[in-house]
């Protein structure tokens, strides 16, 4: 069952608004304490840190959009598709047949596929593309 929608026109749709805008607020504010490590203090590991945090943030905020049935901007989103398709097609290893019998597995937030054995990643693998975790992939 897909969690898309969920509490889309329930009494809860308002909370979930608010809690998806709170973890963009953290998000960014997370990003933000990563440049200052990074540029004002060189301090590169506790970058890396917050950088984690503002990714997680984002996760929980891709989740609570999910349950509400939001769709982000489609214009921007799809300039955003675009830009990162030609990131992966500059830098992805070409396929060749062997991938035409492996499993696919889509990231049910953001479409990425992923050719191959998904078990075989480890449990902290995230989509590249939105950084979510493994758990919302679903074989195709």
């Amino acid at each position: 069952m897909s969690i898309f929608g969920q509490t889309k026109g329930t009494e809860i749709e308002k909370q979930i608004a608010q809690l998806s805008s709170g973890e963009a607020t953290g998000e960014a504010m997370y990003y933000a304490l990563a440049y200052i490590a990074k540029e004002k203090f060189g301090l590169d590991d506790v970058a890396k840190e917050f950088i984690d945090l503002g990714n997680q943030e984002t996760n929980h905020g891709a989740f609570y959009a999910l349950l509400n049935g939001r769709y982000p901007n489609k214009l921007q989103e799809k300039h955003h598709g675009e830009v990162t398709q030609a990131i992966i097609d500059k830098y992805a290893p070409k396929e060749d047949k062997e991938n035409t019998n492996k499993p696919v597995y889509v990231c049910s937030v953001c479409g990425f596929e992923y050719t191959g054995d998904l078990d075989k990643e480890p449990d902290d693998y995230k989509c590249p593309i939105c950084g979510c975790a493994k758990g919302v992939f679903k074989k195709q």
